[in-house]
């Protein structure tokens, strides 16, 4: 009689490692994937003083026909790609010097879905005479998507006592390195599938 042994320990580690990562893969994908990309908005700021001694701001504006900042054309990428060029953004007032965290910078409503972006961090302030930078870190949120961390930007530019000045203001999610490290377990596995499919699959026959 030939009785075939089962597969080698090699073969039993490769399909545990699969089914392992397989496990790992279904769950996160039943969760809300990460936000990812950037949009940036153009409009005006008034602040409490010139762009040199500004330590806050006081209001938003656009034009006078539109209250509000607007999104930028030709900025959105990613998860804000289907966001219209010109949809109009609400801003809220906040003081920077000193900044006291969270803060809720602006929030949009397009296509039904909500937009939000909360600062928790400013980590650089940039006063100078006719320009106004902030930069720092926080956290967005879309409707059906995980909040995702990110960085943030406002520039105004202008001269004069103020209190109206260009205002520009961007940012871009960096999603948790859990994401990333998912997509390198994958391609090793990716590889290792390459490698078995390369081989002989071994079997030890016993004859009595």
């Amino acid at each position: 009689m030939k009785t075939f042994a089962s597969v080698t320990g090699r073969s039993r580690l490769f399909a545990a490692v699969v089914a392992g990562v397989t496990m790992v893969f279904s769950s996160t994908l039943a969760q809300a994937q990460p936000i990812t990309g950037s949009i940036s908005f153009t409009g005006g700021a008034d602040v409490n003083g010139s762009l040199a001694t500004a330590t806050a701001y006081t209001g938003f504006f656009d034009t006078v026909s539109i209250p509000t900042p607007v999104v930028l054309g030709g900025s959105q990428t990613g998860s804000f790609a289907s966001v219209p060029t010109g949809t109009q953004v609400t801003f809220y007032p906040f003081s920077f010097l000193p900044f006291a965290a969270p803060q809720t910078l602006w929030s949009f409503t397009a296509g039904g879905d909500t937009y939000s972006f909360t600062a928790t961090s400013l980590l650089n302030v940039t006063p100078l005479p006719s320009y106004l930078n902030l930069q720092g870190t926080g956290v967005i949120s879309i409707t059906g998507l995980a909040n995702t961390t990110a960085t943030w930007s406002y520039t105004d530019t202008g001269m004069g006592t103020g209190p109206g000045f260009n205002f520009g203001a961007s940012i871009t999610a960096t999603p948790e390195p859990s994401t990333a490290s998912l997509m390198a377990v994958l391609a090793l596995v990716g590889g290792a599938v390459r490698i078995a499919a390369g081989r002989r699959f071994f079997a030890r026959a016993v004859v009595s």
